[in-house]
């Protein structure tokens, strides 16, 4: 592929994320989706060719794979995690608590460090009633992000609300039992 054509494959698809984030701001959020998912069109098959040249340029032409986490991030890769970020903000406020998750974790797979699609899959995960699995994200999130507030609130909240419904089960778990042991 040229580097014309690429370039130009970016530029739209920079394009139609910019126009999925105007959508968003103003509520539009399918319309949001709809651009965010023709950006990813673009970029998908962009990616696969800009690897396979950085990997020629780095290791001589092996392509092994093997450095996958050492190679620099093209500009193709960085575009996805942001749409796929973009996509599970979208989902969360659509309540669409899967595909959110899908959207967060397809974010996580190309850059795992990515606090804020750790903090959406968090966010779909208690929605989908996996508290517990939240919390321990959010716990290695703020060890990895200490000074991230929207961290370190979720995760105090979400403690806190787990509390609760400790201390709840174990009420109704009482008073089922009140008179039958003795």
């Amino acid at each position: 592929m040229s580097e014309a054509s690429t370039e130009n494959k970016l530029r739209i698809a920079q394009g139609k994320k910019d126009d999925g984030n105007a959508a968003f701001k103003s509520g539009q959020y399918k319309d949001a989706l709809r651009f965010y998912y023709e950006a990813i069109l673009y970029v998908q098959g962009l990616e696969k060719s800009l690897s396979s040249a950085m990997d020629s340029n780095i290791s001589g032409g092996s392509g092994s794979g093997a450095d996958e986490k050492r190679r620099p991030k093209t500009e193709a890769d960085v575009l996805l995690v942001a749409l796929y970020n973009n996509m599970a903000a979208v989902h969360l406020k659509l309540a669409n608590w899967k595909r959110a998750f899908e959207s967060a974790e397809k974010a996580l797979s190309r850059d795992e460090e990515n606090s804020k699609a750790g903090f959406r899959k968090s966010q779909a995960l208690v929605q989908m009633g996996e508290r517990v699995k939240a919390i321990k994200l959010l716990e290695e999130l703020a060890k990895t992000h200490p000074n991230d507030v929207d961290i370190t609130r979720e995760l105090s909240t979400q403690k806190q609300n787990e509390e609760k419904s400790e201390r709840e089960h174990d009420k109704v778990f009482k008073e089922a039992w009140k008179g039958k042991l003795s």
